[in-house]
C-alpha cells in the first residue's frame, strides 16, 4: 500500500495496521484520528465515515455519494438489496418453522457510512 500511495502521490491517505478482527480493524482507523496519530500527515478528523470491505474495492461513486449524504442526515446509512435467498427460522428441534416473506426484508451490505462522531463513540463503547 506504501509503494501504491507514494507512486501516486496521494498526500491524504495514512496506511494503518489491521487488527486481529474485521472490528479492530475498524477501530484502528477510528482510532488514528482520536490519537491524533496523523499530526505529521494533512488529515483531519472526518465528518463522515465510510466503512467498506477490501475484497470488493470497486464501488460506483454513486452509491457512496447516498450513503455519506444519508448519513449526514441520519447519522448512519448503508447499501441494501433485496433478499435473493429464502431465509428460515428454525423451531427448537431443528426442522423449519417458517420462511421470511423475502418481499418485506433487505439484506444490509457495504459500504456503510456513519458521522465520525457516532460510530467513534459505539466503538469506544
Amino acid at each position: 500500500m506504501k509503494s501504491i500511495i507514494e507512486k501516486y502521490g496521494h498526500k491524504k491517505v495514512t496506511v494503518v495496521k489491521g487488527g486481529i478482527t474485521r472490528h479492530r480493524s475498524i477501530f484502528n482507523g477510528l482510532k488514528v484520528f482520536v490519537e491524533n496519530e496523523f499530526s505529521s500527515h494533512q488529515l483531519q478528523k472526518p465528518e463522515v465515515v465510510i466503512i467498506h470491505d477490501a475484497v470488493r474495492p470497486f464501488v460506483e461513486e454513486d452509491i457512496l455519494s447516498k450513503v455519506v449524504m444519508a448519513a449526514q442526515e441520519h447519522g448512519a446509512a448503508g447499501a441494501i438489496c433485496p433478499l435473493v435467498s429464502t431465509v428460515i427460522a428454525s423451531a427448537a428441534d431443528g426442522c423449519l418453522d417458517h420462511s421470511l416473506e423475502r418481499a418485506r426484508y433487505r439484506a444490509s451490505e457495504m459500504p456503510q457510512a456513519f458521522l465520525f462522531d457516532i460510530i467513534c463513540e459505539a466503538y469506544q463503547q
